[in-house]
């Protein structure tokens, strides 16, 4: 186990300990084993600057194999430093193998889940994938969000890119964004989904704004969170239409 998700134990194991939290959920499995792969499989890595949809479902796979092996196994593992440029290739063979399953050019933007829907169903034979109504409300979302997170399913999102200075002010001469928490997409003004791995819900008979949601972000492979009013301004989507993603 690296120091990093060692780290990352400790300090999602303190906020468990908040006086505040009534229901929180966290896949750590999901994180456990995206860290170990991200060195690999990141789009900073493999350049593939246009693929988190297809990425975050290559992490997302890679988490049933880590879940189903009982720690055992992830889609790439190197004891030796060498091979790391071996893995790399695996990992952009295994991107652009998704991206035939679109139907689409390697490294081109993902506009709909409908593409990922696919790759849940004919790549990776899931049962459970499918884009939740936009026509149910936000609370109804959040609420089946919940629940999917606690039979080990991860959701994946789209946040809104930050167009033409929207959620960004200069300070000294220097660009900073509102969204502190928010890793919008590095390249460019697009989109760019990530997965949702945990939610911690302040209060149990009720959603609040200052609830914490825990995401991965494909290009960076790290770790990060953000607030529910946060996300309510920054989700791509209606109504929190999330994309379920179970085996």
């Amino acid at each position: 186990m690296t120091k990093r998700i060692v780290l990352v134990l400790v300090l999602l194991a303190g906020l468990v300990s908040s006086a505040f939290a009534r229901e929180r959920i966290v896949l750590m499995d999901f994180l456990m084993s995206a860290e170990m792969i991200a060195p690999y499989a990141k789009q900073k890595v493999t350049r593939y600057n246009h693929s988190c949809g297809p990425t975050s479902t290559l992490f997302i796979y890679n988490y049933y194999i880590y879940k189903n092996s009982g720690g055992r196994k992830v889609l790439l593992s190197s004891d030796n430093v060498r091979d790391s440029s071996r893995l790399v290739n695996l990992a952009k063979y295994s991107i652009r193998k998704i991206y035939q399953t679109m139907g689409q050019r390697v490294n081109t933007d993902t506009r709909t889940f409908d593409s990922l829907v696919d790759v849940g169903i004919y790549r990776y034979n899931f049962k459970n994938v499918e884009q939740r109504s936009m026509y149910d409300s936000l609370e109804t979302n959040l609420n089946y969000l919940i629940e999917d997170l606690k039979d080990g399913i991860p959701a994946i999102i789209s946040l809104k890119g930050q167009r033409n200075g929207e959620g960004i002010v200069w300070k000294n001469g220097k660009r900073v964004y509102i969204h502190k928490t928010h890793s919008t997409n590095p390249v460019g003004n697009w989109n760019h989904i990530v997965v949702i791995f945990g939610y911690d819900k302040k209060y149990n008979d009720r959603f609040s704004n200052n609830d914490i949601i825990y995401y991965f972000d494909p290009y960076f492979g790290k770790h990060h969170y953000m607030t529910l009013a946060e996300l309510k301004k920054v989700a791509n989507q209606d109504n929190m239409d999330y994309l379920r993603f179970g085996q």
